[in-house]
């Protein structure tokens, strides 16, 4: 049963990664299409001053690379990069907690085994059979 739990909780930790990485792909593909959005409207003004292939566009095309998308995209990156490795640093304690609950348990159930052996060692001299 504990290996039931284990798997589940496992598995629920790997969704939520997987969740993370899906939510950063969707924003990324968020990102580049507004970036689209916003290269097609320097075109199109580009086109309505008659400056479209001035260079202009161009220029303000790198220029919202360098002062949006970048920017967006790489504060974006960090964010879920600071999200996994704090659920990673949850479920690291976690498991520390877990593996300390079933050290407990093992210390309990030698002291039980040991008051087991005791008993059928009394049992076994005369003692009371009662089980």
């Amino acid at each position: 049963m504990a290996t039931d739990i284990n798997e589940q909780v496992s598995n629920m930790f790997n969704a939520a990664k997987q969740a993370l990485n899906d939510d950063l792909r969707q924003n990324f593909y968020n990102a580049a299409i507004k970036r689209n959005t916003a290269f097609r409207q320097l075109n199109n003004n580009a086109n309505a001053n008659h400056s479209l292939y001035s260079g202009m566009p161009a220029g303000q095309q790198m220029a919202y690379d360098r002062d949006t998308f970048l920017p967006g995209t790489a504060s974006m990156a960090q964010r879920a990069l600071a999200k996994q490795k704090e659920n990673q640093d949850a479920w690291d304690q976690y498991m520390a907690y877990i593996k300390q609950l079933n050290d407990q348990a093992n210390y309990y159930n030698g002291l039980a085994s040991d008051l087991k052996s005791k008993y059928n060692q009394y049992a076994s001299f005369g003692g009371s059979q009662d089980k």
